[in-house]
């Protein structure tokens, strides 16, 4: 009995190593049932739950699919390569990658990682990061277009006749993905590497989620005017935070060629997005917890419709400096209105 279990073990292990099909799922809770949260690199999609009843979908872009069923994120997406040629299908979760392409990938329950064999860049990484939020970059199909879309803060729109044109661009953006996974996958199935970027973006999440179960009621014994005092003080330091940085060229560049305009547009913005980040960073590690508790004790003192005006569904979600200058905002109105 004991061989015919270890025989049962390695054949299943190699149907593992050979599979070009599986499905992707997380057990884990999510940090706030109230938003699906999809991050794009640097960027993300946020959407209120109740918007998501009766399984609709929602587009992201229109290359990209998502419901909620049953308390789960389900997604589906097209997978290209740098050539325009289709290399994966993600439905509902369902993976699946087209034979006769040449490719490299490596999974586990909770993500897949799809290489192009030729060049060896990453053309797509799926991670569930828990049941309502998700990681997503690639290649993906847009109608006539494609979207490159990395864990940098660049994403490229390209039609798909100009392609040829754009290679470069597009190498250029896929090599800033760092690899999940090893390789060759036959010798390292399911195991990841020390991808610092994902890591640490799982690691903040969680972070964030056991402080805030942690503080949750924090503020329930203090009066109206010491909340509203900490509200606003804590709206002026996120005013303060997203001010000083650089701004917008006064107009950007002009060229004919798509590689230089490409390259030069890159430069002029690479000061404002290295801002941009260091700003969101600042307001994750030392803000946003401190944001959500204030906001959620203030509404509890305020009638229930006041939460139809606020934008509270910010305060979860991706920001950026835009974001954290709104969520300023509104705590600043919610204090004034005690």
């Amino acid at each position: 009995m004991s061989t015919c279990k270890y025989q049962s073990i390695m054949s299943a292990r190699e149907a593992e190593k050979s599979a070009i099909s599986g499905r992707l799922q997380s057990r884990e809770p999510p940090p706030s049932k109230e938003m699906i949260q999809v991050y794009f690199g640097s960027n993300s999609y946020d959407y209120p739950v109740e918007l998501m009843g009766n399984e609709k979908v929602i587009h992201p872009f229109s290359g990209v699919d998502i419901c909620l069923k049953d308390d789960k994120m389900l997604v589906s997406a097209r997978v290209f390569s740098i050539d325009g040629n289709i290399r994966a299908d993600l439905t509902d979760n369902e993976w699946e990658i087209i034979k006769n392409n040449p490719f490299k990938r490596n999974y586990d329950s909770k993500a897949l990682e799809v290489c192009d064999a030729t060049s060896g860049l990453v053309i797509l990484q799926v991670e569930l990061l828990d049941r309502q939020s998700l990681r997503l970059s690639g290649l993906f199909e847009d109608g006539s277009s494609l979207w490159c879309v990395t864990d940098s803060p660049e994403i490229l729109h390209i039609s798909k006749d100009e392609i040829e044109k754009y290679v470069p661009q597009i190498a250029s953006c896929l090599k800033t993905q760092e690899r999940l996974f090893k390789y060759p996958s036959d010798l390292h199935l399911h195991e990841r590497t020390t991808n610092k970027k994902a890591a640490r973006f799982k690691e903040d999440l969680l972070k964030r989620k056991e402080e805030l179960e942690r503080r949750r009621g924090e503020y329930a014994r203090i009066t109206n005017e010491d909340l509203r005092k900490k509200a606003l003080t804590l709206a002026k330091e996120l005013t303060k935070l997203c001010q000083g940085g650089p701004t917008l060229p006064d107009s950007f560049p002009q060229a004919s060629d798509p590689n230089s305009y490409m390259n030069q547009l890159t430069k002029e913005l690479e000061p404002l997005v290295k801002y941009d980040e260091s700003v969101v960073a600042k307001f994750n590690e030392n803000f946003r917890v401190e944001a959500i508790i204030l906001r959620d004790e203030l509404l509890l003192r305020q009638p229930q419709q006041t939460r139809k005006y606020n934008v509270y569904k910010f305060y979860e979600g991706g920001v950026n400096l835009v974001v954290i200058s709104l969520i300023a905002e509104d705590l600043q109105r919610l204090a004034n209105s005690l």
